[in-house]
C-alpha cells in the first residue's frame, strides 16, 4: 500500500514538473523598449511684485497716506502677504512661486472660481471696492 502511494506521489511530481517545464520553457524574455528619457518641464508659476503705487488723488481724499500691505491666495496654497507699506509709491522685490500641478479642477479654478477682492479699510470698518476701481 505504502509503495502505492509513493508510486502515486512520484508519478504526481513528474507530471507537475511536465506541466511547469511546458508551461514555462517556451516563455522568451521579453526585452523592453528603450524609451527616449522623459523631457520634464517645469509647471512653476512665478508672480513678482516691483511696484506699488497709490494716485495722488486718493491721498488728497483721505488727507494722508494709509498703511496697508498686500495679501495673495492662490488656488490650494498658502496665503502670502507683502510687509506694511507706509509710503505712497513702494518699490519693492516680492517674488512668490507657486509649483502647479495642471488639471481639470486647477482649469476649472482659473476659469470659474478665481475673484479678486479689494478692500478699503475706515478705522475698524472694511468696504469691499470693485475690482479696476481706484483706491
Amino acid at each position: 500500500m505504502s509503495e502505492q502511494l509513493l508510486e502515486r506521489q512520484k508519478r504526481i511530481f513528474l507530471l507537475e514538473e511536465q506541466i511547469r517545464s511546458i508551461a514555462y520553457a517556451t516563455q522568451k524574455p521579453i526585452m523592453r523598449k528603450v524609451t527616449e528619457a522623459k523631457v520634464e518641464f517645469s509647471t512653476d508659476l512665478s508672480l513678482t511684485l516691483t511696484e506699488i503705487c497709490i494716485t495722488d488723488e486718493y491721498i488728497r481724499n483721505v488727507g494722508t497716506c494709509p498703511a496697508y500691505f498686500l495679501s495673495l491666495e492662490f488656488f490650494d496654497f498658502e496665503l502670502q502677504t507683502t510687509p506694511i507699506f507706509t509710503n505712497p509709491s513702494t518699490t519693492l522685490d516680492f517674488t512668490t512661486i507657486y509649483n502647479v500641478v495642471l488639471s481639470n479642477l486647477f482649469l476649472h479654478f482659473i476659469e470659474t472660481v478665481s475673484n479678486t477682492f479689494l478692500m478699503k479699510n475706515l478705522l475698524l470698518d472694511f468696504t469691499s471696492l470693485p475690482f479696476g476701481s481706484e483706491i
